[in-house]
């Protein structure tokens, strides 16, 4: 299968979609959104020059980045545009960074609050485990809490 048309210089869509590791629903969802344009070709299957190619590989990396399709169609500008606003990329990526790293801190503090538990623990008979239930091991008997939870217990 060729990558270009030969007659039109287009790409077809399985070779953004398989490039970009985009859906044929999301391309057609961008295009209704009106991030980018197509062209049919003889079959009737959608087709984009390399610019709206090269928009589409954008629009992924973008999203990829958790960056919102508003925001995105902002840096991209209307279809005309010659070039994106890279300013408003690195802003919106800066500020999606920066919510990743208090997340991150987040997750960490908490997670640091559950080491404890995670580790082997000794229930006596009878003695109510964390989950609110009667252990019924013997004395001595060590269950490990991590394969309870990973079992959904």
């Amino acid at each position: 299968m060729n990558v270009l048309s030969a007659t039109r210089g287009l790409v077809s869509i399985n070779i953004v979609m398989a490039r970009f590791g985009l859906t044929a629903r999301a391309i057609r969802y961008y295009e209704a959104f009106g991030l980018i344009a197509s062209t049919r070709d003889r079959r009737n299957y959608r087709c984009f020059d390399y610019r709206v190619a090269a928009r589409l590989e954008l629009i992924s990396r973008l999203r990829r980045a958790g960056i919102a399709l508003g925001d995105i169609g902002r840096v991209l500008g209307p279809m005309e545009s010659e070039a994106p606003d890279i300013s408003y990329a690195v802003d919106r990526l800066t500020d999606r960074a920066r919510k990743l790293e208090d997340d991150l801190v987040l997750v960490r503090e908490v997670l640091s609050e559950f080491t404890p538990a995670v580790e082997t623990v000794d229930l006596d008979a009878g003695q109510a485990s964390p989950y609110g239930e009667r252990s019924g091991r013997s004395s001595g008997q060590r269950v490990d809490l991590r394969r309870r939870e990973a079992r959904g217990f």
